[in-house]
């Protein structure tokens, strides 16, 4: 700590609260009583003012009821550049006017540089205004001091800065704040997450044509009636609930936007709205009516946890969700959900990871065979040797069936009579097969099978060598060992089936 010079001599600011009158000096907020009183000409320093801020906007020094209600208050964000200047100093003013500090909890958010880490500065040229990058800007319209403002970022847009909206940047933002970092700010970046709002946007518009004739609905009443499907998709909700919770009560921002970026594009819209589209196209039933509940649930859950990242898209859309007891009229006001008002199955959630990765399977396999996604497979054999497992893929089959694009979908012990030739891969320990008799380029699929045979090769080493160094096993963490040594059994279980593969192709 350093003595401090509380006066600067500057025309701005606030005026000492200082008059002198000959000999005399009058200290005080009020102006003294009396004529010949010449004001002090010094101002304040800029951070002793600042310092006085969360009290003195709130009508100090008078007992107002804002003062009472919102001091303290609990969370400071600001930067790390200015903890001394500001924060220590609020922090000092509190204790002394008001007798208890301002706040609990100090964020240090990060400090916005260039996608090169650079200081923005207009030398440099490295600047970027948001409300550029918001509303958009052509060459055309910058004046030649802002055109050298941002030499740099007209290299990279020559035709200038499309519209990516409030809402991109915002997120942008949220996901690169990242404790300990600074955030690089790339004009790209903010481009992909522009995708992720038309995303949103996209599946929200799909699932309010397939809510046309709905009436909402408490979902409690229905989940007798909820699909596999339904309550996959509800038990992810409640995971990825709490994991924003959990972020947001530590202050990883980061963390929170990602998990629901993570669930919104890669869980709800890439597989959930496809796995329901069959129940939502076949007409009332008990079961099309626990997908519109869930569909509006989930809906409704994700905006409110979105709001608070994305605040006008989801203002928008959820104002047209027909919710069961919409309580608020508007996002902004109605309550924040809780993980604890989800239900969850977790054995569900594993059957169903483990039919998407039997479907991943079977795409890839169309992918890297050449088979047209428009082209229907005759078959699908999957082979198990655990009779639970083949009771529980028995039952989800039509999912299997719809998304993986195939006729017949046979579940057999891994004894059954294999078909040749015939493309196989590996998916959780669980083997399958689709008969290529007639679909494809027979070489071009025995090169992807030796390609995928000498990729679990390379795996085979690795935790071989791993799982033989005697050092690494004596410290290891008994999880850690034990899933090693799942992974290199799983890599030999494939590579047997990948050999039986090459030998049926011939």
């Amino acid at each position: 700590m350093h003595d401090w010079c509380i006066s600067r001599q500057l025309w701005w600011g606030h005026r000492l609260p200082v008059w002198y009158r000959g000999e005399e000096t009058w200290v005080g907020m009020e102006d003294p009583e009396g004529d010949g009183w010449v004001r002090e000409e010094d101002v304040l320093d800029t951070w002793f003012s600042s310092a006085l801020w969360p009290f003195s906007t709130m009508g100090w020094p008078d007992e107002t009821a804002d003062l009472k209600k919102f001091y303290p208050t609990t969370v400071m964000e600001t930067g790390f550049d200015i903890i001394f200047f500001w924060v220590a100093r609020m922090i000092m003013m509190g204790l002394h006017f008001m007798d208890e500090a301002p706040f609990q909890t100090v964020y240090l958010h990060a400090m916005v540089r260039d996608k090169h880490g650079q200081k923005m500065s207009k030398t440099k040229g490295n600047v970027i205004d948001p409300l550029h990058l918001i509303d958009g800007v052509k060459p055309a319209d910058l004046t030649p001091d802002e055109r050298q403002t941002y030499e740099m970022l007209l290299k990279d847009f020559p035709e200038g800065l499309e519209p990516q909206g409030a809402d991109a940047l915002r997120f942008t933002l949220a996901t690169y704040a990242a404790a300990g970092r600074d955030i690089k700010l790339d004009v790209r970046r903010v481009e992909g997450y522009r995708a992720f709002m038309n995303k949103l946007w996209n599946a929200s518009r799909f699932a309010l044509m397939n809510l046309e004739d709905y009436q909402p609905q408490a979902l409690q009443p229905h989940l007798d009636h909820t699909s596999p499907a339904d309550r996959w998709i509800l038990t992810l909700l409640h995971r990825t609930t709490a994991s924003v919770q959990s972020a947001l009560d530590e202050f990883r921002i980061a963390d929170a936007s990602q998990a629901l970026y993570e669930f919104v594009w890669h869980k709800f819209c890439d597989w959930y709205l496809e796995l329901i589209k069959p129940v939502m196209m076949a007409g009332p039933s008990a079961a099309r009516t626990a997908a519109q509940t869930t569909l509006v649930t989930v809906l409704d859950t994700v905006l409110r946890q979105l709001h608070p990242f994305i605040p006008f898209i989801t203002e928008e859309l959820w104002a047209g969700l027909p919710i069961f007891n919409r309580d608020g009229k508007a996002l902004c006001v109605a309550s924040w959900p809780k993980a604890s008002e989800i239900p969850a199955w977790d054995s569900d959630c594993e059957a169903m990871e483990a039919v998407i990765g039997m479907i991943t399977g079977i795409r890839r396999i169309r992918g890297e065979s050449s088979i047209p996604p428009s082209k229907s497979l005759p078959s699908v054999l999957i082979l198990s040797d655990d009779p639970a497992q083949r009771s529980l893929i028995a039952s989800v089959e039509n999912y299997i069936r719809s998304l993986g694009k195939t006729q017949l979908v046979l579940v057999e012990p891994t004894s059954a009579q294999r078909p040749a030739p015939a493309a196989t891969t590996m998916e959780g320990g669980i083997e399958i097969i689709i008969p290529l008799e007639g679909l494809i380029d027979l070489d071009a699929e025995r090169q992807r099978m030796e390609k995928e045979l000498a990729k679990v090769d390379v795996d085979i080493a690795f935790f071989e060598k791993k799982l033989g160094n005697p050092k690494f096993v004596a410290n290891a963490p008994p999880d850690v060992l034990a899933k090693d040594t799942a992974k290199l059994e799983e890599s030999r279980a494939a590579r047997i089936a990948l050999l039986d593969g090459l030998a049926r192709l011939g």
